[in-house]
C-alpha cells in the first residue's frame, strides 16, 4: 500500500475497532546535503548524502480522549498494532473537557510558490563546482582565512493530512539551502563566520551577498576594542532576531500559553504594546513563504494573521485546540513532526515598517552594540517575558559607525519593555526559517561585557 491507501486503511479499522475519530498526517521525504571543505595547505573533503523517510502520524480520539503515535511501516499488521495501541492508550487517559472534536473540512487556502522541480532536479556538478569556487576564492583573499566550509541541502516532501471528517489535503512542497563557515586564525585568535541562505526555489540560492557580508565583519572582527556595560541601543542580526524572537515573541502568542494564562501577553490584546511604526504578521499564504502551505498540520486553513498593527497587539495564534478554547477559529497555526503531537508555531513571521538603509540604522546609535549570534534564548520566562542571553562575538557601534568588536557580551531584559523601546530597521530583509526581516533596533537595553 502507498501512503493514501495506509490512510484509507487505517481510519477504516481504527473506526471498526472502537476510535470515535481519528487523524493522521502522511509524510514522504527526501533530503540531499552537500558538504565541501578546504583548508589552507590543500586539505579539502567533499560529501554527499541522500535521505528519504516517510511515516505516518495519527491521533486517535476515544470518549473526548486522544492518543498519538508514529509508524514508518505501511504494513497492515502495523497499522493495526499501533492504533490498538492508541486506542488503549486513548481510554486509559481520561476524557479531555476542552476537547471537541477534530476539525471540519474547509476550503484550503490558495498558496503559490511551495514546490520548485528545479530542487527535486538539481545538477550536483554545479552546484558542486559553484561551491568549491567560493571555497577558493575566500582562501584567496586573506592568509588569515584558514578553512572554508560550504554547503548545500535540498528538501522535496509530499504531505497528506486527513481525519475521518473529510478533510483530505496533499500538496508537495521543497526548500534549497546553501551555508557557509569561515574560520579565521589571525595573531592566535581563533574565530569564524556563519552564514545561511533558505528559499523555495533554487534560482533565488546564492552565496554571494553572504561571502561579501562575511569578509566585512570577518575585517570589523579583527579590530578589538574595550567597551562598556550599561542600557545601550542594540542592533540585531535577523539571525540573531530568528533566535530571539522564538522564544520572547512567538511563545507568547502561542494560543496555548495565552489560553493557560502563562503569557505576559495573555490580557494584553487592544493594547498599545509597541511604538505604532512597527507592524508583525504572521502569514501562512505569503507568497514562497518558507512555512507557506494551503492547510496546516491538522487541516485548517492557513491564514494572514495581524500580530501588532501600528504598535497594537491584535490577534495571537491558535490550533483546533486552543481556537475552541477561546472561542475563535483556528489561525492555521498547527504543526506536527512524524513523532510527537500537535503543538502551535509560527508560519512566516514578517516584520515590516519604513524600512532604511543600514548606514542610516546605525547613524541612530551613538554608544551600542551590533549582534549577529545569540545563544540562551530558550531559558525566556515567557510569564514575564524576561530573557538573558549572551552573543559570543557583537559588533561596537560609536556615534554611528562599527568600531571593531568584543568577544562577547550579555545582554537581557523584559521582551514587553524591549518592543517598546524598538527605534527602527533597516538593511537587507532576510528569510531565515520561520522568520522575515532586515535588521531590528532597541534602545535602552541592558548589556554586560563579560
Amino acid at each position: 500500500m502507498d501512503i493514501r491507501e495506509t490512510v484509507e486503511y487505517a481510519f477504516k479499522f481504527a473506526l471498526k475497532s472502537g476510535a470515535d475519530e481519528v487523524d493522521s498526517l502522511g509524510i514522504s521525504r527526501r533530503v540531499l546535503m552537500m558538504r565541501l571543505i578546504d583548508r589552507r595547505g590543500g586539505y579539502k573533503k567533499r560529501e554527499i548524502g541522500t535521505k528519504e523517510m516517510q511515516g505516518l502520524n495519527f491521533r486517535v480520539i476515544v470518549n473526548g480522549s486522544f492518543a498519538y503515535g508514529y509508524t514508518s511501516s505501511l504494513e497492515k499488521s502495523e497499522i493495526e498494532r499501533l492504533l490498538t495501541s492508541l486506542i488503549k492508550i486513548a481510554r486509559i487517559r481520561g476524557r479531555d473537557k476542552s476537547f471537541k472534536g477534530l476539525p471540519d473540512p474547509k476550503t484550503p487556502s490558495h498558496v503559490v510558490g511551495i514546490y520548485d522541480k528545479e530542487l527535486e532536479s538539481t545538477d550536483l556538478n554545479e552546484i558542486m563546482n559553484y561551491l568549491r569556487n567560493i571555497n577558493f576564492e575566500l582562501l584567496g583573499i586573506s592568509q588569515d582565512i584558514i578553512a572554508v566550509k560550504t554547503g548545500f541541502i535540498s528538501i522535496i516532501e509530499e504531505k497528506i493530512i486527513a481525519n475521518t471528517r473529510g478533510i483530505d489535503v496533499s500538496f508537495r512542497e521543497s526548500i534549497g539551502e546553501y551555508f557557509m563557515t569561515v574560520n579565521i586564525s589571525p595573531n592566535d585568535r581563533s574565530r569564524s563566520y556563519y552564514d545561511l541562505v533558505q528559499s523555495r526555489h533554487l534560482k533565488d540560492l546564492s552565496l554571494d551577498e553572504v561571502k561579501e557580508e562575511a569578509l566585512k565583519f570577518l575585517d570589523l572582527g579583527s579590530k578589538h576594542v574595550k567597551w562598556k556595560s550599561g542600557r545601550q541601543t542594540v542592533i540585531f542580526h535577523p539571525m540573531a532576531l530568528n533566535s530571539l524572537l522564538r522564544y520572547t515573541l512567538v511563545e507568547a502568542i502561542n494560543g496555548y500559553n495565552v489560553t493557560e494564562g502563562k503569557s505576559y501577553l495573555a490580557d494584553k490584546l487592544g493594547d498599545q504594546i509597541a511604538p505604532k511604526e512597527l507592524d508583525i504578521v504572521d502569514d501562512g499564504t505569503l507568497k514562497n513563504g518558507l512555512r507557506t502551505a494551503p492547510v496546516d498540520d491538522e487541516g485548517s486553513p492557513t491564514k494572514r494573521v495581524q500580530i501588532i498593527s501600528r504598535g497594537v497587539l491584535k490577534s495571537f495564534l491558535y490550533d483546533h485546540y486552543t481556537a475552541r478554547i477561546a472561542n475563535v477559529e483556528s489561525t492555521g497555526n498547527a504543526f506536527r513532526e512524524m513523532k510527537g503531537g500537535i503543538h502551535i508555531d509560527a508560519r512566516n513571521l514578517v516584520i515590516s515598517g519604513k524600512l532604511r538603509e543600514l548606514e542610516e540604522l546605525l547613524s541612530y546609535v551613538e554608544n551600542g552594540i551590533l549582534v549577529r549570534e545569540i545563544l540562551g534564548a530558550h531559558g525566556t520566562n515567557v510569564g514575564s517575558g524576561a530573557f538573558f542571553v549572551s552573543s559570543p562575538r557583537a559588533f561596537v557601534i560609536q556615534k554611528g559607525r562599527i568600531i571593531g568588536s568584543i568577544e562577547s557580551a550579555t545582554i537581557s531584559g523584559i521582551f514587553s519593555q524591549v518592543l517598546k523601546s524598538y527605534i527602527a530597521m533597516g538593511g537587507k530583509i532576510r528569510t531565515i526559517g520561520y522568520l522575515t526581516a532586515p535588521y531590528v533596533a532597541f534602545k535602552g537595553i541592558d548589556v554586560v561585557i563579560d
